[in-house]
């Protein structure tokens, strides 16, 4: 009788632990999901807006599309043209910031299992991991839709990490697809290392060897998957050099342009205050979850932890710096940020573990979750109102007869205050506006950067041959674009959806055409 009491009490206090265990983990996964979409919901505002190369898909003809994306030629993506196609006749390009949304929402939730299975991982380094994994501000261009490429593999890489333990084969599968963003061969090595890790082995030859002959194809697949590409998928046309120039050189140069693009950026008081109140909004939300964060953890594992977050950066950026590519927070070059969260999430935890007084590990865990809030928030609405301008243009230009009459024409924006994450309008987009504008693609758009001095297109041309043997009166325009009002006011009144908060002044084109800035 004594024996069926003990045994009673034991199987309770399992229940017990069980109970509070799932509880705890609904817990986690609501406020995780909830600073997911309270950081990135805004993207739905930009349902239908287009940018930068999204106006050539946008604009151009099927045909140009699919030989865009056919001379791109990635490995298993060769279709990705017809897709192209196929999703924004049938649905828009609202679907493409859906899909982004959930895409690398499941990310995080995959990474959260992933970081469970490894026991020595405690719940509060699990939680915040993923928290600031989903949230860091990287990757401003996951709005593109050229760019929904890498978010898709990004979603099949952390997809097929997860299964590996349940399922080889379509783990393998998934791995293999992921490897279209060439950037995740080189990151692949952190599931290979941690799925060495959780077998308790040494890292040693004997041990190592022993390994790749347990699971050949784990270590083959990105070598397998290279030969593929380089001999029977290389990039061909316009494409011809696409990511194939590499040089240990960047090595040096890239990380120094990096730096001085970090060091560039401005922080003023404005964006102090509202970092300020994120933050102070994310104490009360967090500090009613967990108190104290994990200051149990011993320096060891801390140094561990920031080992580890170190060794993903490296592996997040070397792809891009071998290349010449800078990871920036300017312009779209912020999509070579892609793999950065993981690396970056880590670090913060193991220097946030390393600090030995709770109240200072709260303070800083909060300003992180309140700045990248803040900074991703301001940034969709920025993108918002960049989107707002274009349309405003696309309404005038509609009505300006001069511009309609013309074949080529030159932008001179005295707006771009207005542009987000620093950018100017290529002369692609140009083009595409004024297709959208007019239903046709019968004009070339150039952007004027100095006086009498144009940008290069770089791009593929999005004019029609039919339209190049039509009269047109208007050999070439300049359209000066200004603000009616101050910038405050232009930017309210873009929010609230004015119609009139530009004015066009259309001039025929005098003065030679110089080629001084490519892209």
């Amino acid at each position: 009788m004594p024996q069926f009491s003990i045994d009673c009490n034991m199987v309770n206090k399992i229940n017990y632990t069980l109970e509070k265990n799932i509880e705890e983990k609904r817990r986690d996964f609501f406020y995780i999901i909830s600073l997911y979409l309270m950081t990135h919901m805004p993207i739905l505002l930009l349902s239908n807006a287009i940018y930068w190369d999204d106006w050539v898909i946008f604009a151009g003809s099927p045909d140009l599309i699919i030989k865009i994306f056919r001379e791109q030629s990635a490995t298993l993506f060769r279709i990705e043209g017809y897709i192209h196609i196929f999703i924004l006749e049938t649905f828009g390009a609202w679907v493409y910031r859906l899909l982004t949304l959930i895409l690398m929402g499941l990310a995080g939730f995959y990474l959260y299992k992933i970081l469970e299975r490894n026991y020595e991982v405690s719940r509060e380094v699990r939680f915040f991991a993923v928290v600031f994994f989903l949230i860091l501000p990287f990757n401003f261009a996951r709005i593109e839709i050229v760019n929904f490429r890498y978010i898709f593999c990004y979603f099949l890489f952390f997809l097929g990490w997860f299964l590996f333990d349940k399922q080889k084969s379509l783990s393998l599968i998934c791995f293999f697809m992921s490897f279209n963003t060439q950037s995740l061969l080189v990151f692949y090595a952190l599931p290979v290392y941690e799925i060495y890790h959780r077998r308790g082995k040494k890292i040693n030859i004997p041990e190592i060897a022993k390994f790749i002959l347990e699971a050949p194809l784990l270590f083959a697949l990105p070598f397998l998957y290279f030969i593929i590409k380089i001999n029977y998928f290389s990039a061909s046309g316009d494409y011809i050099e696409y990511n194939v120039n590499y040089k240990f050189s960047n090595i040096i140069q890239t990380p120094i342009n990096q730096l001085i693009n970090f060091l560039s950026l401005k922080v003023g008081i404005i964006d102090i205050i509202w970092i300020s109140l994120f933050s102070m909004l994310s104490l009360k939300f967090i500090k009613s979850h967990i108190i104290n964060f994990s200051i149990k953890e011993n320096p060891i594992e801390a140094k561990a932890i920031i080992f580890i977050g170190l060794l993903s950066i490296i592996c997040a950026l070397f792809p891009y710096w071998i290349l010449g590519l800078t990871p920036t927070f300017n312009e779209w070059s912020s999509r070579h940020q892609l793999l950065l969260p993981l690396g970056f999430s880590l670090l913060i935890i193991g220097t946030v573990i390393s600090i030995k007084k709770s109240n200072f590990q709260i303070y800083l865990i909060t300003i992180v979750i309140g700045a990248s809030i803040y900074l991703n928030v301001s940034t969709y609405l920025n993108l918002f109102v960049d989107w707002r301008k274009q349309k405003n243009i696309i309404e005038l230009i509609k009505n300006n007869e001069l511009i309609y009459n013309s074949e080529l024409v030159f932008f001179e924006d005295k707006t771009i205050d207005l542009n987000a994450i620093n950018r100017i309008y290529r002369p692609y987009e140009w083009s595409g506006i004024m297709a959208l504008a007019f239903g046709d693609r019968c004009r070339k758009g150039f952007t004027l950067v100095l006086e009498n001095s144009i940008s290069e297109i770089v791009k593929p041309d999005l004019t029609i041959q039919s339209c190049h043997d039509t009269y047109r009166p208007n050999k070439a325009i300049k359209v000066v674009i200004e603000k009616r009002q101050g910038r405050i006011k232009t930017w309210l009144s873009l929010i609230s959806n004015s119609s009139d908060a530009f004015v066009l002044k259309v001039t025929h084109f005098k003065g030679g055409i110089q080629n001084s800035l490519s892209e």
